[in-house]
């Protein structure tokens, strides 16, 4: 059985952006989408639902924010899950 996967999105400068995550990190990225039903969307085409109380949700947000505004930062910090 699959287990369940988590969509995060952010309001980005550069757009709408989200990653899908499952227990052991980030399954699916989405990137700069113009508005947020586009970026999650996508992510639910893969099993992803947005769930507010993941613990996860503010790191990844910050992320996804810094990795549009800021060169230096990078999505290779946080684990991937490869299937």
């Amino acid at each position: 059985m699959k287990s369940a996967l988590v969509s995060v999105v952010a309001d980005t400068a550069l757009g709408w952006a989200g990653v899908a995550l499952s227990g052991r990190g980030i399954r699916y990225a989405t990137l700069f989408h113009r508005n947020r039903p586009g970026a999650e969307g996508e992510l639910a085409a893969f099993g992803a639902s947005p769930d507010a109380s993941d613990s996860r949700s503010t790191e990844i947000e910050a992320l996804l924010e810094g990795y549009a505004g800021d060169a230096s930062a990078s999505l290779d910090d946080y684990p991937v899950d490869l299937p």
